[in-house]
């Protein structure tokens, strides 16, 4: 009688390590980037940090925290292997909590990515542009768009993105976030069905 292969290729340690290993360099690049942004957290856009009047101890400590949260459903969804015995709707569930790994991911490198590019817009907009007023975390500048520094197209670039409003941010991720999330459910939930149908024999 045939072996059935088990659906992940490696032990669940492993792959427990792995998927911790991966949110950590994610978050990692998080922290670095906003170190880059705003050393002393002037800037910092985290909710604990600005009502607390946090430092650097508690930005960080609220990211591990939300990065354990995270890795409940993702390990929950990796301690199930027996497809067969699940019955649909778990598999849905299953589903998502899998695709919560894929979503942390894009989320830590969305922000992150969005740290960078504020950096490099601020100090364009404070070489090419005059700052006339700061209150706290918002800035009022003047931008001559008719010099050759604006019109190029980096110059367009970086007053496009640069002059997004922070909601308008946030709701972009929620999408790209909300997007993936559902693909990634999808492709999880239809190959738990192919690994029912089409099991792989490894010895017979």
């Amino acid at each position: 009688m045939g072996k059935v292969a088990p659906p992940y290729p490696l032990n669940k340690m492993k792959q427990k390590l792995y998927i911790i290993l991966w949110m950590t360099l994610f978050n990692a690049y998080d922290l670095i980037s906003t170190y880059i942004m705003s050393p002393d957290l002037s800037l910092e856009g985290n909710w604990m940090v600005r009502t607390f009047n946090g430092g650097w101890l508690l930005l960080i400590t609220d990211c591990l925290v939300w990065q354990a949260l995270y890795s409940i459903p993702i390990f929950y969804a990796l301690n199930h292997t027996s497809y067969s015995t699940i019955k649909n709707q778990k598999r849905i569930i299953l589903s998502c909590c899998k695709s919560v790994f894929a979503g942390y991911l894009v989320m830590k490198l969305f922000v992150g990515t969005d740290n960078l590019l504020s950096t490099y817009c601020a100090t364009y907009l404070r070489k090419h542009a005059l700052l006339d007023a700061q209150v706290k975390q918002h800035f009022l500048w003047t931008v001559d768009l008719q010099s050759p520094h604006w019109s190029s197209v980096k110059g367009k670039l970086v007053y496009t993105y640069g002059f997004l409003h922070p909601k308008t941010k946030h709701l972009f991720m929620t999408i790209l976030i909300g997007l993936t999330v559902l693909v990634k459910t999808i492709r999880f939930y239809y190959s738990f069905k192919t690994n029912d149908t089409n099991p792989n024999p490894i010895n017979t």
